[in-house]
């Protein structure tokens, strides 16, 4: 959908600048992680902090009628735990369910048909082929033979 000014320039909704294939080509991130309950050794992990950037991180595919699907796929940067460095853990996570623009045309609202999770993602900035996205993507992940779930920050910069 469009919308003709009065001077003759045209805008394009949010909706419709959305719409179609994104590849994240830049994502930074972070989260934090409890170890304390992995036997022996959880004692001594405790809480870490997990972060970095990824570059082609994987795509979003929103389509106009409101359903999307979407692959968060890299590997985070090796983390530094105590006097050890771990190599740096695969992330794939996928998702599809249905997405709205909320808000001032300034929120992208996520509702996961698996798991039923709704996130909330700032839209920073949208253009015809760069959009810039701020929130919050839940998942699980094993670690060391255990299973988190957690939270990962994210800000990503999505292109055409």
């Amino acid at each position: 959908e469009n919308a003709t000014n009065d001077d003759g320039s045209c805008e394009y909704s949010v909706e419709y600048l959305l719409g179609g294939e994104w590849n994240i080509s830049l994502l930074e991130y972070s989260t934090e992680i409890d170890l304390s309950d992995i036997p022996t050794v959880g004692v001594l992990l405790g809480l870490q902090q997990i972060n970095g950037e990824a570059i082609n991180a994987g795509f979003w595919s929103f389509q106009n009628d409101g359903l999307y699907n979407n692959n968060l796929n890299f590997t985070t940067e090796p983390l530094n735990i105590a006097t050890f460095e771990i190599p740096g853990v695969p992330i794939d996570v996928s998702s599809n369910g249905n997405w709205n623009i909320e808000g001032n045309d300034d929120i992208l609202m996520i509702l996961d048909n698996n798991t039923s999770t709704t996130s909330y993602y700032d839209i920073l900035s949208i253009q015809n082929d760069i959009v810039f996205l701020s929130g919050t993507i839940p998942f699980s992940q094993e670690i060391m033979g255990f299973s988190f779930d957690l939270e990962l920050e994210v800000e990503m910069q999505l292109t055409k």
